[in-house]
């Protein structure tokens, strides 16, 4: 349909083009133009004593190429292909918006999730403002931690619907970005990206998160710490220290109230290690989310 549109339209062009300049060649060489469409429109009386169709050498160059009639066989010619030309323009059915299309309000959906969050629910609205019915084949994530569905399969011309997306923090800190692609049956732009930023606020951050002693260059071992700090705004207490191998020691401490702590963790004895010995320490903290409310620091002696 483009194509014709557009063959056509150059041939209505060039038709239009070689009319004027047919006409501008007989007006200037004195025999009088050829058509006579323009005449009333500028303010020239085709009934003037100078003859119907015929210019007059001493008027304005302006008013000459407009005093003109429809003399010989090229113009009409010409005329007559214009006037079909655009009979054909204004027939033909356009292209534009006839097409299915999904329109979604928002591709893209931001969000700065709060500590006791756990989940994101949110819709993504969208209207088929095009002249078919569009079907949604499949709606899918590429993490598992996030899940969206249409609350229909086939919409209508100017039918509404939208995809709800759910997606699980889990343990997940700092900004997250999730993708979620529908594949549709339009023809334009059939597979269609939606995006859900949000950023999870981190609760409990430890420095280092992992202590490593090397026997070969430590002799003897000596204790080291990491420091706990919490980012939010109101008090957290340190409520219990799990290890997961009681051959580390450990010792807690408050460095600010509410805020920072440190754990400082001993192996033991070189000489009673053998191999590769490692230890996990759980900190349990007040914070209300379960998700967020622990902190895991590992140990490692090689």
């Amino acid at each position: 349909m483009k194509t014709i549109l557009a063959r056509i339209s150059h041939k209505f062009s060039t038709a239009l083009r070689n009319l004027r300049l047919h006409v501008l060649r007989r007006d200037k060489a004195g025999t009088g133009a050829d058509f006579v469409g323009f005449a009333t429109l500028q303010g020239v009386d085709p009934a003037s004593p100078k003859g119907y169709g015929r210019t007059d050498p001493a008027s304005p160059a302006h008013l000459r190429e407009t005093h003109t009639s429809i003399r010989s066989p090229f113009a009409r010619d010409e005329f007559f292909k214009i006037c079909g030309l655009a009979l054909v323009l204004g027939c033909l059915p356009l292209p534009i918006g006839v097409s299915a299309a999904l329109s979604f309000e928002v591709n893209k959906i931001s969000h700065r999730a709060t500590v006791e969050e756990t989940e994101y629910k949110v819709e993504f609205p969208f209207t088929n403002k095009g002249g078919e019915a569009v079907e949604i084949l499949e709606v899918s994530s590429g993490c598992g931690c996030t899940t969206a569905v249409p609350n229909q399969r086939v919409f209508e011309p100017g039918e509404s619907g939208e995809i709800s997306a759910t997606f699980d923090y889990g343990s997940r800190e700092g900004k997250q970005v999730k993708s979620i692609l529908v594949k549709t049956t339009q023809a334009d732009n059939p597979d269609i990206v939606l995006t859900l930023e949000v950023t999870i606020p981190k609760t409990l951050v430890a420095t280092p998160g992992v202590i490593i002693w090397n026997m070969a260059s430590e002799q003897p071992v000596q204790a080291r710490t990491a420091i706990i700090e919490s980012h939010l705004e109101y008090e957290v207490d340190v409520l219990e220290i799990v290890s997961s191998n009681e051959r580390f020691d450990h010792e807690l401490e408050v460095l600010e109230k509410g805020k920072k702590f440190s754990l400082t963790i001993r192996p033991p004895d070189v000489s009673e290690i053998e191999g590769i010995m490692r230890g996990t320490f759980l900190v349990k903290t007040s914070i209300p989310n379960p998700m967020k409310s622990t902190k895991k620091i590992y140990a490692i002696v090689r």
